[in-house]
């Protein structure tokens, strides 16, 4: 039978390194950890945050399988899965009670169900973020589908049911493959795509240089107005020039929203922009030399 006994015999502890059977593994301080986590979501929000962290869980513990698998080859599925989640509790993660658990190899059926209790995760996620109403253990739920998918040879996806992080009394998780989750699983599955991130920051760029020259064009309007104006043209020349420059109508109302001044890219549309009532009633308006076509 396996047990944490076994796993712990695996530790090699040597000047400045730690192995678990010939793999490397590090001793990080929590606190650097909820930094982290803190500055994925504050950065590039919650959904891009959880993404990074379900395939940062999945990639950790699918390293740790296969370990395991090199170390152990003799030992049943079930037993191997069983050590995969009480690999966390040496590791100062959480202590992971394992409720309910079913393997059938053959007919490639799987399911587990049981708690984290004591997670850092969360108690770091309520520190920089309170509370919340979102399922926040990310990374734990990409360790255990990783590490069990890389036991039992088929994608099993987790899902956490129940959190501390949004008020719940503990932390419940769920593991199955997924034929057997079904649609249930659907929207999980986008946080182990490939390269999203890349798009995400692709589309990032884009918004930023749309901005930038965007902010460009505002410049380039407001310093031509300025030039205008200090150079004594008269505001329906100015209103003339603006609706050019952006093409699109533009109308200067008074105090009580009546157009004092108007500019339109089409005279015959001039119904469209709602002055046909105050064309008849304003000699300002009515005097005025009438929309003209836009030269821009």
């Amino acid at each position: 039978m396996l047990t944490m006994t076994n796993f712990q015999d695996l530790l090699d502890v040597q000047l400045g390194k730690v192995y678990v059977n010939d793999q490397r593994y590090l001793l990080v301080n929590e606190a650097a950890l909820g930094t982290l986590r803190h500055d994925l979501v504050s950065t590039f929000g919650i959904e891009m945050a959880k993404w990074f962290l379900h395939r940062y869980g999945w990639s950790c513990g699918y390293q740790d399988a296969l370990s395991i698998n090199k170390q152990f080859r003799d030992e049943t599925d079930e037993d191997l899965l069983m050590l995969g989640p009480k690999m966390h509790q040496p590791e100062g993660v959480c202590e992971v009670i394992i409720e309910k658990v079913h393997v059938d190899p053959h007919e490639k059926r799987f399911y587990m169900e049981g708690v984290w209790r004591s997670s850092y995760k969360s108690e770091q996620h309520i520190n920089h973020f309170s509370l919340t109403k979102k399922m926040t253990c990310w990374d734990m739920i990409g360790y255990f589908g990783g590490f069990s998918t890389g036991v039992f040879g088929k994608r099993i996806i987790f899902k956490e049911i129940k959190c501390v992080n949004r008020g719940d009394d503990e932390c419940r998780f769920v593991g199955k493959t997924l034929d057997e989750w079904g649609e249930d699983i659907g929207k999980e599955l986008q946080y182990y795509a490939d390269n999203k991130i890349a798009g995400k920051l692709e589309d990032a760029r884009r918004y930023i240089q749309n901005q930038y020259l965007l902010f460009k064009r505002t410049i380039h309007i407001h310093e031509r107005l300025n030039r205008m104006v200090l150079a004594g043209d008269n505001r329906y020349m100015i209103i003339e020039s603006l609706g050019e420059m952006i093409n699109s109508p533009v109308i200067v109302e008074d105090c009580n929203f009546e157009p004092l001044v108007w500019w339109a890219p089409d005279k015959d549309k001039v119904s469209e922009y709602f002055l046909n009532n105050f064309w008849e009633e304003s000699s300002e308006l009515r005097n005025l030399p009438g929309p003209r076509q836009s030269h821009a």
